[in-house]
Parts: C-alpha cells; sequence; structure tokens
C-alpha cells in the first residue's frame, strides 16, 4: 500500500506518536505492576513454607546446627518486611488505574486516526483542526486520569508502532482508506486478533483452573494423611490463594466474555459487507461499517477498562490480607515452639 495522499509530517504524525507514547507506556506500567503483584504472591507463599520448616525441623532434627535455625529465624522476619515494601511500592507509583488510563488514551486516539482517515478524508482544514481538538482533549483526560502526574518516556521509534508481538502493521498509518483498505487493515485486522486473543485467554483459564484444583487436591490428600503431613496443607492453601488471586487480577472470564460479544458484532458487520454487491459499496455502507467498527472496539474497551478495575480494586483487599497473614505467620512461629502453621489466605472471591 503506497503512501500518497498524507505526508508524514501531518496531524496525523502527531496522532501516531501520542497513541505510540501511552501504548508503550501502558504496556510497561501494566508489565511492572503485574511482575510486582506476582512477588507478593510469591512472599506469602514462601513466608508459609518457612513457618511450616521452623516447625517441623525441631521436631525430627533436635540438634540441628543453630545455623540453620538462625537463618530461618531471619527469614521469617525479612519476608513480612519485603511484602509491605512490595504492597506499599505497587500502591504508590502503580496504581491500579494508571495502565488503563493509558491504555484507554491510547485507543481513543486510534478511533480518531480511523475516523479522520474515512469518514473525514477529502476535508483537509476540517479535519485537521477536528484532530487537533480531539488530541488536546484525550490528552486532557489522561492528564486528570493520572491525576496530574503525566510522566511519560518521550517516543522516538517509527510509527505506526510495531505490533505488541513485534509483528509490523498492515497498516502504513498515513493515506485516506478506502472502504476495501479499511475492511483489511482495521475491522478484518481486529476480528483476527479478538478471536486469536480469546483462544489463548481461555487456554490460560483452564490452565490456571486445573492447577487450582491439583494443589487443592494435593492438600486435601496431605489432610487425609494426618499427623505431621497436616502441616503442609497451610503451603498447599496458599499456594492455591495465590493462584486464585492472579487469576483475579487478570479478569480473565469478565474479559472472555467481553472478547467474544466484540466477535459476534465484528462478524456481523463482516458479514453485512461481505454480502453486499460491488455496486452496494456506497460511500454510506463504507462510512456505516466505519462507525460500527469503532463502535464497538470503543466499547469493548470500556468495558474492559470497567472489569480490570474492579479487579484490581478486589485484589488490593486482598493483597493487605495476605500482608496481615504473613505478619501474623511471622509472629505466631519461631523454630522454638513448634505447631501448627496458619495458612496464607487470601479471599477467594475470584472469578470463576
Amino acid at each position: 500500500m503506497e503512501e500518497t495522499s498524507q505526508p508524514k509530517t501531518s496531524i496525523l504524525e502527531v496522532a501516531w506518536n501520542r497513541f505510540a507514547q501511552y501504548d508503550a507506556a501502558s504496556q510497561k506500567r501494566k508489565k511492572s505492576q503485574y511482575t510486582l503483584r506476582k512477588w507478593v504472591y510469591y512472599v506469602s507463599v514462601l513466608a508459609t513454607f518457612f513457618a511450616i520448616l521452623s516447625s517441623v525441623f525441631p521436631q525430627f532434627l533436635p540438634t540441628w546446627d543453630a545455623k540453620w535455625e538462625t537463618a530461618i529465624k531471619i527469614t521469617l522476619i525479612i519476608l513480612p518486611i519485603v511484602s509491605s515494601i512490595l504492597t506499599a511500592f505497587t500502591g504508590k507509583f502503580y496504581r491500579g488505574t494508571d495502565w488503563l488510563v493509558l491504555r484507554a488514551g491510547a485507543e481513543q486516539i486510534l478511533k480518531e486516526i480511523y475516523t479522520f482517515r474515512t469518514i473525514l478524508q477529502k476535508t483537509d482544514k476540517r479535519r485537521r483542526t477536528w484532530l487537533e481538538g480531539r488530541l488536546r482533549d484525550i490528552q486532557m483526560q489522561v492528564y486528570t486520569g493520572l491525576n496530574g502526574e503525566m510522566v511519560l518516556e518521550a517516543y522516538n521509534e517509527q510509527v505506526p508502532p510495531l505490533h505488541k508481538d513485534g509483528s509490523p502493521r498492515k497498516d502504513p498509518g498515513f493515506k485516506d482508506l478506502t472502504a476495501e483498505e479499511y475492511y483489511d487493515i482495521r475491522l478484518r485486522d481486529q476480528l483476527d486478533w479478538h478471536v486469536k486473543r480469546v483462544n489463548k485467554m481461555q487456554r490460560d483459564r483452564i490452565a490456571l483452573q486445573v492447577w487450582i484444583l491439583a494443589v487443592g487436591g494435593v492438600g486435601a490428600f496431605l489432610a487425609a494423611m494426618g499427623g505431621n503431613f497436616g502441616l503442609w496443607v497451610a503451603l498447599t492453601t496458599s499456594i492455591a490463594t495465590a493462584l486464585v488471586g492472579w487469576q483475579e487480577i487478570q479478569s480473565l472470564d469478565m474479559t472472555v466474555r467481553n472478547y467474544s460479544k466484540v466477535i459476534i458484532d465484528l462478524t456481523s458487520i463482516t458479514n453485512h459487507w461481505k454480502q453486499l454487491d460491488d455496486d452496494e459499496h456506497t460511500k454510506k455502507e463504507f462510512y456505516g461499517i466505519v462507525k460500527d467498527t469503532e463502535t464497538v472496539l470503543w466499547n469493548q474497551n470500556l468495558e474492559y477498562i470497567k472489569s480490570m478495575q474492579e479487579a484490581f480494586e478486589s485484589s488490593k483487599m486482598e493483597e493487605e490480607d495476605v500482608v496481615n497473614q504473613i505478619l501474623k505467620t511471622g509472629e505466631d512461629n519461631n523454630p522454638q515452639s513448634p505447631g501448627p502453621v496458619a495458612p496464607v489466605t487470601t479471599s477467594e472471591s475470584g472469578s470463576g
């Protein structure tokens, strides 16, 4: 596809750069936030593991090396501190909605870029003014959503940016689009992406559920064995609740339903366009599929953001429970006073 009607120095270059900046910042913050939250769960499991060791070792190894005893004592002191720091750092610098605000800003700019290049084509001065105003409004919305802290790295790479997997985009990004071009690079591309994504998420959802059930089964077996095996039920419980918490953070059930609705809607738009005869591919029909497609994608984005905000709000309370349980575990267990270990638990109100 050749770039013929729009030079890269146009308002489109500004729009693509702004989109790429928000998109990159959103991905980076999401990755960092998820990594930190994973470590909160890792620490909860480790705290339970070392608390169990502090109870089991003195019973079976009365003369165990004092160095090991000291190491476990120190670990039980350090883990609650590490967990508290991770939780506080995540809450301060990676608020649950920050990357979602940037995601919303990026998707809204993308919506306006395609409107600019389709419905508003051949209205150069008016559409430049319109897009400039929309970029200004979106930037203010993002600024407000980030509580006045627009700390973003400059974007100096190619535009349009590569896809998240590193593959190039079909769309060169700087020319007005015909109906067939829009169908191929926007409508069909988004339909294929959502089909691929929803199948991957379904596999992830099944895998997580299998792990949760498997760990629960091991816990039930250990409880049935009785004796000292019962102590290790606390570890399986902490692993299971960590998996449930991770499942809830990703909001897989809601997202699968959301993406499934998008697939149905985009498929309907696709079927309508394909069943039209060539002489029925009018400007009115073209602009109609643009409007319908962009509305579906934007509504999907709003639903996704809403579900993720709810998931992160719920996970925030769970993480506070994790920290409190770790602190309790550290206080109630030490190498010289063996006994049952309270499991590290989180709220089991996860989706699915």
